[in-house]
């Protein structure tokens, strides 16, 4: 059998330039969508406004200062508690830190004393017994 031939890539000019321009388009639109939507997110709230022949003026307006300082602490606090928060984490992990430095360090210390005792039972037996001990040890088979 005959393998197939593939089919070539080219393009008419024609194409080429049609493809281009709709790739344009459509960067054209999302960029317009784009501003659209951030448009509409950073508009601010406007301010109330209370015409002076109002009754009771004075009384809103003291209302709504009194709301925006509540909202102003509350923000606070949240940043406060938040900051909290975030020391004692810190403060944890230092405190987790040391406790494994502590205990990595006990560990080496432990390994340490362990080799220092084998020695320690090398030393025990002379060399006056070694032979003693080799006669001993042997297994008549």
């Amino acid at each position: 059998m005959v393998p197939k031939k593939s089919k070539s890539k080219r393009k008419t000019l024609k194409l080429k330039y049609k493809i281009e321009r709709k790739v344009r388009e459509h960067k054209r639109k999302m960029n317009k969508e784009v501003k659209k939507r951030a448009a509409t997110q950073n508009k601010r709230k406007p301010k109330i406004s209370i015409p002076a022949s109002a009754p009771f003026r004075e009384e809103v307006l003291r209302e709504l200062e009194a709301k925006q300082r509540a909202d102003e602490e509350s923000k606070q606090k949240a940043k406060l508690t938040k900051k909290k928060k975030q020391e004692k984490m810190k403060k944890q992990q230092q405190q987790e830190n040391q406790l494994r430095e502590q205990s990595q360090q006990s560990k080496s210390d432990s390994e340490m004393s362990d080799i220092s005792d084998t020695d320690k039972s090398s030393d025990l037996v002379s060399n006056a017994e070694i032979p003693q001990l080799v006669d001993e040890s042997k297994v008549t088979a």
